[in-house]
């Protein structure tokens, strides 16, 4: 239950030594680097490097090109599995194959645009053979389509409606023309038409009053049926190029491990970048200022030492006014809940990490709201093997711990409850089950959210002692304490309680406004006394663990009983399905509003009695890696 305490890092070095020392503090992965927020120094900020734009340009392209053949690497990688860490050798070995790793991004750069190109080529061919398709019949070569001394040629597209009409008005020429059908559809005839130069005029008349156009193909040559042959022709070859390229880009997949290795140390690279950017600095010497932890002071300090003898290093405590970033930490166990305070909000850093406090909580709950012990078993498994095979690690790692602790829980509820796979009748530790007395059920469940809110309660009293500010608990915390103490003292001594009550309550009144003004502080104290309201609508809020935990229970021995009906010759295959898929689904479904309900008693019930949250992620300069990562000092890393 810890946020690491910070140290704020001040650093004058040569510049000639800035490149060795900000790899040396990467490798530490506990040094943040910040801006520096002194006046007289930040008129030494340098101006940003173009180096950086262009490192995240090659990062740009190197994405797209793994995306582009990963596919095909041949080097399958398992599902959930770690990433490498690679030792400064095979780093440096890809920082030396640079050149000839950004050729294969070339290449792929190079078929992209051969792709774009073919692509137009066979939309145009197709384009062609869409054209030609109502003139395929036609045997003249469209070459010969057009006007001559004495008379001209064309196609012509006549709306169906109007071809009677044009047909009738050709009738009247002066020298018959010729106007024959190729095809049809459903709207237009396209026709192939001869007429005589004597009649052009009339020609022209007719073919505008029946809303007819002409089809134009120029620069083509032999029939519509031999044009549509070679566009087919080249639409294959265009195919076969096509295959060739994307032959190439699957032989090309072999290399994906080398251009995520150079992606990663690109990356690593940008970050030193993008620090060295808030750096102070003149031509010879340059200014950095970070947050660290207090503990790594020493380890700071012997990564600069060795790169240079000439620097001058300072640690000072956080300003009243400045606010260091938040690193929590925890032990191996703890650690993998921090995931759910994280998705919250990280706490500020002088408040209280409330990981530890919060845990049992939440694995408690967890496993009440499943409470099939056999389904806790098939999760703690299940689960386990996961964060196992990921060693906690991530955000996959963390939930999967999660879950297996919670399996354990569910393990636990079920048997005290009677939960096995949904079985009616199954023995129950607590002497009851949900179904059977569901009043008692609900007892539980507040008497379990009760504790949780006092035990808020009391982690803000330990808060305001810590921040020594006695008064503040008792006025805030210790009277609400003396009104439940009473409340439950009624049923043992009803006048005690009732005095106990309003002692409290008279207190609350007093002091809950202590910080307003005039009639204000009357006010303010009736309001505070109003929030009773607030204090019984979070103890039922905790009503949901008797609702999840019935509806893991009814689901399953509906489950069971579907099964029992299909029981019995062909139907006891398809009842084994029922059995399986559907405790599979029960598992699946309330684990995961197990987890979602479980944060939320954490969030709105529980942090609200005491949690500041706001915290800044403390983000070190660091060699993780979106592939990879790389070899680091681990005794320094923070957790």
């Amino acid at each position: 239950m810890a946020i690491v305490e910070m140290k704020k890092m001040h650093l004058l070095a040569l510049k000639k030594d800035g490149a060795k020392i900000l790899r040396g503090l990467q490798r530490l992965a506990c040094v943040q680097v910040i801006e520096s927020d002194e006046e007289d120094m930040r008129a030494f900020l340098e101006a940003p490097s173009t180096r950086l734009e262009e490192i995240q340009k090659t990062i740009v392209r190197l994405d797209w090109a793994i995306r582009k053949i990963a596919v095909f690497d041949p080097e399958k990688k398992a599902m959930f599995a770690l990433k490498p860490v690679l030792d400064e050798a095979e780093a440096e070995k890809a920082r030396e194959n640079q050149a000839d790793t950004l050729a294969v991004v070339e290449r792929l750069e190079e078929i992209e645009r051969e792709m774009g190109q073919l692509r137009s080529r066979e939309a145009k061919e197709h384009s062609v053979i869409g054209q030609l398709s109502p003139w395929r019949d036609m045997n003249a070569p469209l070459e010969r389509i057009g006007q001559t001394r004495y008379a001209r040629t064309e196609l012509l597209i006549v709306p169906e409606k109007a071809w009677e009409e044009l047909k009738l008005a050709a009738g009247e020429f002066a020298t018959t023309p010729v106007i024959q059908e190729v095809s049809r559809d459903r709207e237009n005839i396209y026709a192939f038409c001869a007429v005589h130069r004597n009649d052009f005029a009339a020609y022209d008349r007719a073919v505008k009053a029946a809303g007819a156009s002409t089809a134009q193909f120029a620069g083509l040559q032999g029939t519509p049926a031999m044009v549509t042959e070679e566009c087919n022709r080249r639409i294959a070859e265009i195919s076969r190029d096509r295959e060739a390229l994307n032959g190439e880009i699957a032989s090309m997949g072999s290399r994906t491990k080398e251009l995520k290795r150079l992606r990663d140390v690109m990356e690593l690279e940008g970050k030193r970048e993008s620090a060295s950017a808030k750096f102070a600095g003149t031509k010879s010497a340059f200014y950095l200022t970070a947050w660290t932890p207090a503990e790594k002071e020493q380890a700071v300090k012997n990564a600069v030492e060795k790169v240079t003898k000439d620097y001058d290093l300072a640690f000072a405590d956080p300003a009243e006014d400045e606010t260091p970033p938040t690193a929590l930490r925890n032990g191996k166990v703890i650690t993998p809940f921090e995931s759910i305070v994280k998705m919250y909000s990280l706490p500020d850093y002088r408040g209280l990490d409330p990981t530890f406090v919060m845990m049992p909580f939440f694995i408690c709950y967890f496993g009440l709201m499943v409470s099939d012990a056999a389904y806790g078993i098939i999760l703690a498994v299940l689960a386990g093997l996961l964060a196992k095979k990921l060693h906690c690690k991530g955000t996959v790692g963390s939930i999967a711990f999660v879950a297996s602790l919670g399996g354990l829980a569910t393990v636990f509820w079920g048997a005290m409850l009677g939960g096995w796979f949904g079985i009616e009748d199954a023995p129950a530790l607590l002497g009851f089950t949900p179904m059977s007395e569901p009043l008692k059920m609900m007892v539980l469940c507040l008497a379990l959210g009760a504790v949780q809110i006092l035990a808020g309660m009391g982690v803000a009293i330990y808060m305001n002692f810590k921040r020594r500010k006695p008064l503040d608990a008792l006025f805030d915390q210790g009277f609400w304490l003396m009104i439940f103490a009473g409340i439950g003292l009624l049923f043992v001594n009803g006048n005690a309680g009732l005095i106990l009550m309003a002692v409290g309550a008279v207190g609350i009144v007093l002091t809950g406004g202590r910080h307003k003004k005039g009639i204000g502080r009357l006010i303010g104290g009736l309001g505070k006394l109003y929030d009773i309201t607030s204090y019984l609508s979070d103890i039922l809020s905790y009503a949901r663990l008797f609702g999840m935990g019935l509806a893991t229970g009814v689901i399953a021995m509906v489950m069971n009983n579907v099964a029992m009906m299909l029981w019995g010759g062909v139907g006891t295959i398809a009842a084994i399905l029922v059995l399986i898929v559907g405790h599979s689904f029960n598992i699946a479904i309330n684990a995961l509003g197990a987890y979602v309900h479980s944060c939320r008693l954490q969030y709105i019930e529980f942090f609200g009695k005491f949690y500041e949250d706001g915290g800044v992620a403390f983000t070190p300069l660091d060699t993780t890696g979106k592939y990879v990562d790389f070899e680091t000092d681990e005794t320094t890393r923070v957790a």
